[in-house]
């Protein structure tokens, strides 16, 4: 993979490229080199599992507007290794899920909102209150978090 160093820039989501229903055969050289004869990119990577195995969707980020969009009208739903794909701008979803803890025991939860504004007031209500004598603790969910939170049940 390929990757800007500078975070914001690359979650900022200008000339980001989304691309799905890749074929397997696809990694992250294949698919620079596939979009770097549209212009210049900041980073590109193909989605994998924990196994390492291409998901079939994957993200490139040029450093103008006009490449992303030349690569877009150029490539969605052409054929790559024999899968027609879809190029289209990324766009990014606002975060809806809430992680919760109760501080003394090893119980969580991970919440899942309809909207960021029903989770936001969901922290705002329910952080630092007490249930059945123990402090709850109510923060923005991460996937940090979510994979911290799985470690910790399995032990």
């Amino acid at each position: 993979m390929f990757s800007q160093r500078d975070p914001n820039i690359r979650k900022s989501g200008y000339a980001n490229v989304f691309i799905k229903n890749l074929d397997p055969a696809i990694d992250n050289k294949a698919l620079h080199e596939t979009f770097a004869a549209f212009g210049s990119i900041l980073s590109s990577k193909v989605a994998t599992d924990r196994n390492g195995q291409a998901k079939g969707f994957g993200y490139v980020q040029f450093e103008k507007e006009e490449d992303a969009q030349n690569a877009i009208q150029s490539l969605h739903g052409m054929l790559i290794t024999d899968k027609q794909v879809y190029v289209g701008k990324h766009i990014r979803r606002p975060c809806t899920g809430q992680y919760v803890t109760k501080v003394q025991t090893r119980c969580f939860g991970f919440v899942n909102f309809k909207s960021p504004d029903a989770a936001s007031a969901a922290v705002e209500k329910l952080n630092g209150t007490i249930n059945d004598y123990k402090v709850v603790v109510c923060r923005k969910g991460s996937e940090e978090i979510r994979k911290g939170s799985r470690a910790e049940s399995q032990s």
